[in-house]
C-alpha cells in the first residue's frame, strides 16, 4: 500500500493506523527544518511507533527533483536532511522499517538532464524506488522496458535494490478503458 503524507507526524493514527499490511509511506518536511532539529522528537515518536510485525518502506520527499530544480530546496541539503532522519531512524532501530529512496524514472533518463547522485544520500537507502509513466501526449502505451530500462540499469549501477513506487497513464486515444 501507498501513503503520502503531507507532514511529518508522531503517530500512526488515522489512514496509517488502519493499514494491516506492508506499506510504503512518505514524508516532506522542509531541508532546513530538519537539520535544525525541529522535527527531531516527532520523527523519533514515528518511527518508535511504528507498526511491528509490518514491512514498512518510509521515504523523506517523495520525488524531490522538481523542488530541487526549482531551488526550494538545495541538492546538498536535501541528501543532509536525509542523513539526518536516517540517523534517528537507526538509533530507533526497528529491522521492518527500510529508507527507501523514490525518484522519477524520468531522471534515469540522460535526456532529463538530471543526476541521481544529487539525489542518492547514502549507502544506508535500503532500495531505490521509480515512479514512471506514459509521457503527455502518448499516442500509445510505451512498454515497461522502455520506461523502467533506464531506473532498473541506474539502480545496478548505485548497487542498490530497485522497485517501481508508482506507475502510470493518461487513457490515450482509442482507449475506451475496458
Amino acid at each position: 500500500m501507498r501513503v503520502f503524507e503531507p507532514v511529518v507526524r508522531d503517530g500512526w493514527s488515522g489512514r496509517l493506523g488502519n493499514v494491516n499490511r506492508p506499506m510504503s509511506v512518505s514524508f516532506v518536511a522542509p531541508a532546513w527544518q530538519v537539520l535544525s532539529g525541529e522535527h527531531d522528537a516527532t520523527l523519533h515518536a514515528w518511527l518508535r511507533h511504528a507498526r511491528a510485525g509490518h514491512l514498512i518502506w518510509w521515504t523523506y520527499w517523495h520525488e524531490p527533483e522538481d523542488n530541487v530544480a526549482a531551488r526550494d530546496v538545495l541538492a546538498k541539503r536535501y541528501r543532509a536532511a536525509w542523513r539526518h532522519i536516517n540517523v534517528i531512524a537507526q538509533r530507533v532501530g526497528g529491522a521492518n522499517l527500510h529508507p527507501t529512496l523514490v525518484l522519477m524514472a524520468w531522471t534515469a533518463k540522460s535526456a532529463s538532464g538530471r543526476q541521481v547522485r544529487d539525489y542518492y544520500p547514502g549507502d544506508f537507502i535500503d532500495v531505490m524506488t521509480w515512479d514512471g509513466y506514459d509521457p503527455p501526449g502518448s499516442r500509445g502505451y510505451a512498454p515497461p522496458r522502455e520506461i523502467f530500462g533506464p531506473v532498473a540499469a541506474t539502480t545496478k549501477r548505485v548497487g542498490n535494490r530497485f522497485a517501481i513506487a508508482d506507475i502510470g497513464s493518461v487513457l490515450v486515444p482509442g482507449d475506451d478503458g475496458s
